[in-house]
């Protein structure tokens, strides 16, 4: 079979799959979130904050850094309030995601940085993971937390919370400037 005529097979068109490797796998489907998960990000959002702002409370040294992890202590955990609140009221459960996993992965790593050092040291990495965090968070809000959110008063704190992460991350860009 020389041709392509009736009932004769055309060579392919590109080699079989086993002459390049194994055929590529397919990318994973978007993760699909909602309220439970919005509300999971936010708690391990709000909890990572806590813990890195208690850690800076007891080892900073700049005055400004001291006050602004005292901040992050009183804000995020209010914020925690107010979320396990709302989920309450509409009977939520905070649920893991992948975005979930990640930010508590990276809070650990924060951590285990921010624990080996000291003084100005302490200071400079602990505003440098501040700016890093909160710009994070934004993003994290603006592409999944945001969208996702389904509850009325879910949907509205979270576009609070961004407000005052926005506010945040302009207050830690200041005092790192500063450092």
């Amino acid at each position: 079979m020389t041709g392509n005529g009736p009932g004769e097979l055309a060579p392919p068109a590109t080699p079989p799959a086993s002459s390049k490797g194994p055929a590529p796998s397919p990318a994973p489907a978007p993760e699909r979130i909602g309220d439970d998960q919005v509300l999971g990000a936010i708690h391990v959002m709000n909890q990572g904050e806590i813990d890195l702002g208690k850690l800076a409370r007891g080892k900073a040294k700049d005055a400004k850094v001291k006050r602004f992890a005292d901040l992050m202590v009183k804000h995020h955990g209010e914020a925690d309030a107010k979320a396990a609140a709302i989920g309450k009221k509409y009977t939520l459960q905070p649920a893991a995601t992948h975005a979930s996993a990640d930010l508590a992965s990276s809070v650990r790593e924060m951590t285990t940085a921010l624990t080996g050092q000291a003084g100005s040291e302490f200071d400079k990495t602990y505003m440098d993971v501040q700016v890093k965090g909160h710009q994070g968070a934004i993003e994290l809000i603006d592409t999944k937390l945001a969208p996702a959110a389904q509850a009325p008063e879910l949907k509205a704190y979270v576009d609070a919370m961004r407000t005052k992460i926005v506010q945040h991350l302009t207050d830690a860009k200041e005092i790192r400037a500063k450092l």
